[in-house]
C-alpha cells in the first residue's frame, strides 16, 4: 500500500514538474507582432520600426536594428520601450527610399532573463519575397 501511494505521489509530482516546466520552456520575449510585419510590402516609407513581444523585454539589453539591401544601418536613434505600452520596443528610422530592408531583434526577458534573437524583411515599394533574410528566430536560456 505504502508503494503504490509513493509510486502515485512520485507521478503526480512528475506530471506536475512536466506541464510546469512546458509552461516555463515556451515563456520568452518573443514577437507577436511588428509595424511593418514580417515580408510585407509597405507603399510609403515608416519613419519607425515597432515590434510588440509576448514578454516584457528588458530595455537596456533589448534593441532592433534595421539595414538596407548594401547592409547599412538606417535607424536614427536608439531603441525604446513605447510610452504606456511595455510589450512594445520601437527604433526610428532615417529617411529611407523604395528598397528591401532587414529588420533584426535581440530581446532578453524581464520574466526569465531569457535571450532571444531574429529577424525579417520587408518592402517600400517592392515586394520582399525576394529578400535573402528568411524570418529566424532562436532562443538562449541562461545556464
Amino acid at each position: 500500500m505504502r508503494t503504490r501511494r509513493s509510486v502515485a505521489i512520485a507521478a503526480t509530482a512528475a506530471a506536475a514538474a512536466a506541464v510546469g516546466f512546458s509552461v516555463t520552456a515556451a515563456a520568452h520575449a518573443l514577437p507577436q507582432s511588428a509595424i511593418p510585419a514580417q515580408g510585407t510590402e509597405v507603399q510609403t516609407a515608416p519613419k519607425i520600426v515597432e515590434i510588440t513581444f509576448g514578454e516584457i523585454p528588458d530595455p537596456s539589453l533589448s534593441s532592433i536594428t534595421v539595414v538596407n539591401s548594401s547592409g547599412l544601418n538606417v535607424d536614427a536613434g536608439p531603441t525604446a520601450l513605447v510610452p504606456g505600452h511595455p510589450l512594445e520596443l520601437e527604433v526610428p528610422l532615417k529617411s529611407i527610399g523604395n528598397g528591401v530592408y532587414t529588420v533584426t531583434w535581440k530581446t532578453v526577458s524581464e520574466v526569465d532573463g531569457h535571450l532571444a534573437t531574429g529577424a525579417y524583411a520587408f518592402g517600400v515599394g517592392v515586394s520582399a519575397a525576394g529578400a535573402s533574410t528568411r524570418a529566424i528566430k532562436s532562443v538562449v536560456s541562461p545556464p
